[in-house]
């Protein structure tokens, strides 16, 4: 049985890298491997539940940011006297370096960083560090060829895909109407996101887009799903913006599908995105899916993503008001097939890694 030692950089909370590491350690479980994972002090209690279900031992340990040297030290004892075969870093930038170059002293046989963005919020230490991070790890993946070609340049790198449980995502019109009633929606149209409340994911974006439709005599409501460190700001945008009443901010929940299934249009305005696992899910829903255009390509499987440049929100109100919101079911049952066929299900994502595992 080969141990690994799994690693975020970017820490637990609600985030798609969360949901990538704990669907990959549900599977890997089930399988010849023995995971652990390590956690920082803040981290999310739904994640914490979500883990506890893979079987995976979490680690909690200091701060990679706020308590850099502890963090180091106690990678350090714990790389020495576990003895891993692997070590699987995810992050967005070359500081994955620092768990590389311990990893490295410490003899792990096969050393894997994982890119799932195609931006940092460390550009210049990306920067300096970038030309001697390729000496320190055995393995490049990425999510997207985007993330894949930012960070460790053309034909570097392999490709695992972001699975997902296609058909847990499948909509579901007395889930619909479930979740509607539980949040008073009677005829609006209802615009939906999902992610973590941050500049990356721009969701001032949409409570403008949401003050248009209503400038318009359009009844609507935005949900947003999610939380994070601008979440005040974005609550106290939607008061100054008098659409309080228009903009619902729901709790990090198990219940995702539920919530899709509530929507008529998924909105994805970020300003950069590596891959966008919550569009992947959106389009297993049947949802139409409006998204930047600094979204990667990669997560347009189905064909139906909508561009949109962030420069011109009259478009964006446009295209929502000339959308065709009928035949939902029928839209999502094809576009999981198409999803499938794609090999983005979940055990098509296990079935990569388990062969890069293996090659060593």
């Amino acid at each position: 049985m080969k141990k690994i030692l799994m690693i975020n950089t970017v820490g637990y909370g609600q985030n798609g890298i969360v949901s990538v590491c704990a669907s990959l350690c549900e599977g890997l479980n089930s399988h010849d491997y023995e995971v652990n994972l390590i956690s920082f002090y803040d981290i999310d209690e739904q994640i914490s539940k979500k883990f506890e279900k893979t079987n995976a031992h979490l680690y909690v340990f200091p701060h990679r940011q706020k308590e850099l040297k502890k963090y180091l030290s106690q990678l350090y004892k714990m790389l020495t006297s576990h003895h891993y075969d692997i070590v699987h870093i995810h992050g967005n930038s070359a500081t994955m370096i620092l768990e590389s170059i311990l990893a490295k002293k410490c003899h792990v046989q096969q050393i894997v960083v994982h890119c799932h963005n195609n931006k940092t919020s460390h550009v210049f230490l990306n920067y300096c560090l970038k030309p001697f991070f390729k000496y320190f790890y055995t393995d490049a993946i990425a999510c997207s060829h985007l993330a894949g070609e930012w960070l460790f340049g053309k034909n570097n790198y392999s490709i695992i895909k972001n699975g997902i449980h296609t058909d847990c995502f499948m909509f579901d019109e007395q889930m619909k109407r479930k979740a509607r009633e539980k949040l008073h929606i009677t005829h609006e149209l209802v615009l939906g996101h999902v992610g973590l409340f941050n500049e990356q994911k721009n969701q001032v974006f949409l409570l403008e887009l949401i003050s248009q439709l209503i400038n318009k005599g359009i009844p609507c409501r935005l949900l947003l799903l999610g939380n994070g460190e601008l979440k005040g700001d974005l609550i106290k945008k939607a008061y100054d913006l008098k659409i309080q009443d228009h903009v619902t901010f729901l709790e990090n929940t198990n219940q995702v599908s539920m919530v899709l299934s509530a929507m008529d249009i998924f909105v994805f305005p970020s300003k950069w995105e590596g891959f966008g696992l919550a569009i992947l899910e959106a389009q297993a829903n049947g949802l139409p899916c409006l998204v930047s255009q600094f979204v990667s390509q990669d997560v347009n499987i189905t064909g139906n993503l909508i561009y949109l440049s962030l420069d011109d929100l009259d478009l964006w109100v446009e295209k929502i008001l000339s959308l065709d919101l009928s035949l939902r079911y029928q839209q999502s049952l094809g576009n999981i097939k198409k999803i499938k066929e794609a090999n983005y299900d979940f055990q098509n994502v296990i079935y990569d890694l388990e062969n890069l595992y293996n090659n060593t």
